[in-house]
């Protein structure tokens, strides 16, 4: 049954993914036809660095989530099943007393408590929940950062209404926004990252 609800989930997520990537790839496809003369050949390159190096970390994201979602879905789904039954053999349990239980039953019972007790507990032991939070959440501002780009790429100079902002500075802003969303997997305690390469020594 734990393998069947992963399955469903593995094929819904697929699906998402799919769509996910064809999305990217139009939004590339975009990136590359338009032309703006306030960006020459060389600035054009960096952007489309910055573009593919968001999308190895946004899919990376993407892994953890699925992976992580795939195995919370599976007991999600499997703790009310495992529960009621536990139930059922409570009520059994009740009508004899456990000393005049049969010794099957009372094995059944257990195995099921433990069951119930690994389904109920494991998601939060491992913060899954959490976790999935949190790399969602950076998912979504690495997809606004690259959004900044496209968005930069079309309209550059401007990045807002009687707002404009040069190459280089666009570039730091987004080397910034970048420095903040790196975080090591899990939880674990963050790594200090060298400033120079996140700097324009131009």
């Amino acid at each position: 049954m734990f393998n069947r609800f992963k399955a469903s989930f593995e094929l819904l997520n697929n699906e998402n993914v799919v769509a996910i990537k064809q999305i990217d790839k139009s939004r590339i496809d975009l990136f590359e036809k338009t032309e703006n003369i306030n960006l020459n050949i060389e600035q054009k390159d960096i952007l489309r660095q910055k573009i593919h190096i968001l999308n190895q970390q946004r899919y990376q994201y993407m892994n953890l989530i699925s992976l992580l979602y795939k195995n919370y879905y599976a007991l999600l789904s499997l703790f009310p099943y495992i529960s009621g039954l536990t139930g059922v053999f409570v009520f059994i349990i009740l009508q004899d007393g456990w000393k005049n239980t049969n010794i099957y039953i009372k094995s059944i019972f257990l195995i099921l408590a433990l069951l119930t007790a690994i389904t109920g507990i494991f998601p939060e032991v491992y913060q899954q929940k959490e976790n999935i939070d949190r790399y969602s959440s950076h998912y979504t501002k690495f997809s606004k950062v690259q959004r900044d780009i496209f968005n930069y790429n079309l309209t550059s100079p401007y990045t807002k209404l009687d707002d404009t902002l040069s190459f280089n500075k666009f570039l730091l802003k987004i080397n910034a926004q970048e420095k903040e969303l790196i975080d090591l997997h899990f939880g674990l305690e963050k790594k200090e990252i060298s400033k120079d390469a996140f700097e324009i020594t131009k």
